[in-house]
């Protein structure tokens, strides 16, 4: 298995409805991310400390005040498992 197979598998979080990878949209705290699927377009709160992925609608609402923005389109968020990989492995990890 490649490196980044094992990371994505280690530190990515996943869309209970379609498998796909969450990206991260906002941060609220160091342990609370609002996340969204790229596929599906479902939007989650991640309260990493405990591993606990909640629906909600706030990364609707964030969309909604990025769109005066006119590279809002073009951003799909933070890959969760770049994200949360720790720094030692993403000097190691570089494509």
């Amino acid at each position: 298995m490649n490196l980044k197979r094992l990371i994505e598998r280690r530190y990515g979080v996943y869309c209970p409805n379609c498998g796909h990878e969450l990206s991260i949209y906002s941060t609220f705290s160091s342990n609370k991310f609002a996340v969204k699927c790229n596929e599906c377009k479902n939007g989650y709160i991640f309260e990493r400390n405990n591993n606990q992925l909640l629906p909600s609608t706030q990364t609707d609402e964030i969309e909604k005040l990025w769109e005066s923005d006119e590279y809002h389109e073009y951003y799909k968020g933070i890959p969760t498992s770049e994200a949360f990989m720790p720094n030692w492995l993403k000097k190691h990890s570089k494509d």
